[in-house]
């Protein structure tokens, strides 16, 4: 909720959307299957949602790399990570990803 604050201040709207469908996927009113289907589908396909992550080999933004974010969905193949610190929200693909150390 403190980060969709933070991305709508921001003007992230696909980052808002898309925590937005997790949120009601988590509530169960994603549609058939339930959240507890697509719980485990993201779990199988996303190994690093939810968790603390670290950003690198960005071509297109390298200044982000480096930089730490939560990895808060995951959708057409690129994580919705929420930069830590400035509110940000970008979306990279897991290749770009690895977890951070704790």
């Amino acid at each position: 909720p403190v980060g969709a604050a933070v991305a709508k201040e921001k003007g992230h709207a696909e980052c808002l959307e898309i925590l937005a469908e997790a949120a009601a996927a988590a509530d169960g009113r994603a549609g058939t299957g339930g959240a507890s289907s697509v719980a485990a589908a993201a779990g199988m396909d996303a190994p690093l949602l939810g968790q603390l992550v670290v950003l690198s080999g960005l071509s297109d933004r390298p200044e982000l790399n480096g930089q730490r974010g939560m990895a808060q969905s995951f959708r057409l193949g690129r994580y919705a990570v929420a930069i830590e610190g400035s509110g940000a929200c970008v979306r990279v693909r897991p290749g770009n990803l690895s977890p951070a150390a704790a």
